[in-house]
């Protein structure tokens, strides 16, 4: 399933129950790295690690699903998940 994301926008990857995993677009730190926030919500708490990655890096491997990022820019992520 394809997503546009702008900073500070999530998308759900995959909830089973109480848990919930999704994904944030966090922008470009700088001109050659990207952030994506990747979130775990399991009742009421929740745990996030940040991923910088470089531009060229477009394949993120998560156990919950596959991430390909289709196009890139400072204000807006373009992403597939593969669940």
């Amino acid at each position: 399933m394809e997503h546009k994301l702008r900073i500070g926008e999530s998308v759900r990857i995959k909830g089973v129950l109480f848990i919930d995993h999704s994904v944030i677009y966090a922008g470009m730190p700088s001109d050659n790295t990207y952030s994506l926030v990747i979130t775990l919500t399991a009742g009421y708490q929740r745990m996030a690690y940040n991923l910088f990655l470089p531009t060229n890096h477009r394949e993120v491997w998560h156990k919950k699903g596959h991430i390909t990022v289709l196009s890139l820019s400072p204000g807006e992520i373009h992403l597939r998940i593969d669940r």
